[in-house]
């Protein structure tokens, strides 16, 4: 038989506030007041005060200890500060950082989003909200990719058919517009986007670049730099988002301000086709108390030179470092070696260029100290180190024992080295330290892997992520082959199968990458498909 305490405690259970009862009352109380609804309840103040008072006893007492406040704790409102001490940082997000860390990835596809064209370029925003994709046949493709890896909508039976299990998502398409060049379409060979979306950059066949709106008015042309011949296959901004480095298959690299529309300075040289641009990342080695340099570059006085980090051992010395000292300086393989702004040359130096292009002025705004050095890799393999406030190439790297190819080139994430994938299956590495001079590594593939057209290092500086021909995977630098019988360096991507990638995206933060399919123009089959992947950190 139930007591009278059972019915007390449904009649709390029924009611957050323990008030069902009494708001039974207060209808059934405003029903025998029929006509006099509209006239003012005098004592209607004092009732309401009264049931609130005994009601909070009723559910204070219900709670118990539980809304006792907690001695031993001390009470902060960190979070609140934190989150709006710096309101730009929900849309520039830093790397998470058991990723600086990871003894490995697990990389798992799980979106993909069909085309039915080449995908020569994607890009996306800081925070991932929006990812853009431009293809061959002219058009450009916002899609939503927070809707996209939630779920919001999923492939169909006859979609998934050509994917891995774990591929049941897809692509959610916002929008879609064409890359118009005059009054024809182009074919969108390269993008790159704002932060935080506000506008996007887009390369044309007939060598111009096309910057257009995004968040209003999609896909209106707000100003069109003109400068190169050929189309533009390379787009990339610097990190302030105020310049452009573009390149393009008239063999040549031009500097933008993107607050005037022209150019601050032009790199050329009798090179091929460029197929990658890439600003060398900070790094992380720096010495204390680096000089300043001066404007053309050249370190004006030399600095006591400083203690090599453990983790790099006895060649610790960057790029900075080298810059602080008198040429010629001695190389760690005890060659002398003559340098130009503090970067050792290669073993054939670029010779100085007196084209109209080179010679074009820098402009009196001054360039960030940290996006001053990037590569330039071509198609016929040379890959070349230019700094933005010098006309001549710093350093230049030349394919010996490969074919003469490399269709992408990336640094590490502390910008000591450079990786380049070849035609042959291999991708070489060349550091900073020993001056670029050959390839410090070579890493092979299986034979029939096909050419590396795509490449990209993960933060934690012992990985990178190599597209071949028939799949992607994730190789580790610092695997060592003890026997012959030793576990391979690296570890298969599933997603892409028998077709080259045109591209890899990875965010800030390391939680997603995106991959494409297309040939960029040049040669090789597609399955015309973008694929997203999920980053996580296995343990």
């Amino acid at each position: 038989m139930a007591s009278i305490e059972d019915d007390d405690d449904r009649d709390l259970a029924g009611s957050q506030d323990g008030s069902s009862d009494n708001e039974m009352e207060d209808t059934l109380r405003d029903a025998d007041d029929g006509g006099n609804d509209n006239e003012p309840d005098p004592d209607a103040d004092a009732d309401q005060d009264a049931e609130s008072q005994s009601n909070a006893s009723h559910a204070s007492e219900s709670a118990g200890v539980a809304t006792q406040p907690n001695p031993d704790v001390e009470m902060s409102n960190t979070t609140a500060a934190n989150s709006f001490s710096d309101p730009r940082a929900a849309f520039h997000p830093s790397v998470r950082e058991k990723c600086l860390t990871a003894p490995t990835f697990d990389i798992v596809p799980t979106t993909a989003a069909p085309h039915s064209t080449s995908i020569n370029a994607v890009t996306a925003t800081a925070d991932m909200r929006w990812v853009f994709s431009g293809g061959s046949d002219g058009y450009v493709r916002k899609f939503n990719w927070v809707d996209s890896v939630n779920s919001k909508l999923m492939l169909t039976v006859a979609q998934r058919h050509p994917f891995v299990d774990s591929v049941i998502k897809a692509g959610v398409l916002m929008t879609y517009w064409e890359n118009m060049d005059g009054n024809t379409i182009s074919p969108v060979y390269s993008l790159a986007s704002h932060s935080e979306g506000l506008w996007l950059l887009s390369g044309l066949e007939s060598g111009s670049i096309r910057l257009q709106s995004v968040r209003h008015d999609e896909g209106k042309e707000i100003a069109l730099l003109q400068q190169h011949t050929s189309a533009v296959s390379v787009l990339s901004l610097t990190s302030d988002e105020k310049s452009l480095l573009s390149g393009s298959w008239d063999k040549r690299v031009f500097d933008w301000d993107l607050n005037t529309g022209q150019t601050r300075r032009a790199f050329g040289s009798s090179a091929g086709q460029i197929s990658a641009v890439e600003i060398r990342p900070e790094s992380n080695a720096d010495a204390p108390g680096e000089p300043e340099p001066s404007q053309n570059g050249v370190a004006e006085a030399p600095a006591a030179p400083a203690p090599a980090p453990a983790a790099a051992g006895t060649e610790a010395a960057t790029v900075n470092d080298i810059a602080a000292t008198h040429p010629p300086a001695e190389m760690p393989n005890g060659s002398s070696q003559p340098m130009i702004n503090g970067l050792p040359h290669a073993e054939e130096l670029e010779p100085p260029s007196h084209t109209q292009e080179s010679a074009l002025p820098a402009s009196a705004e001054t360039t960030s100290n940290t996006d001053n050095l990037f590569l330039a890799a071509s198609i016929d393999g040379t890959i070349r180190v230019w700094d933005r406030r010098e006309p001549d190439a710093v350093a230049r790297i030349t394919s010996q024992n490969c074919p003469p190819w490399c269709m992408n080139a990336c640094w590490s994430p502390d910008g000591n080295y450079i990786y380049a994938g070849r035609r042959n299956g291999t991708v070489e590495e060349y550091s900073l330290h020993k001056g670029l001079r050959s390839a410090e590594r070579t890493f092979k593939f299986p034979q029939g892997s096909g050419p590396v057209t795509a490449l990209k290092a993960m933060p934690n500086g012992r990985h990178i992520v190599c597209a071949s021909h028939d799949i992607l995977r994730l190789y580790d630098l610092k695997h060592e082959q003890v026997t012959r019988h030793s576990t391979v360096p690296f570890l298969i991507i599933p997603g892409h199968r028998t077709g080259t990638v045109s591209q890899l995206y990875i965010d800030q933060a390391c939680r997603f990458m995106v991959s494409t399919s297309g040939n960029r123009g040049w040669e090789g089959n597609t399955t015309e498909v973008l694929l997203g992947y999920e980053i996580g950190v296995p343990g």
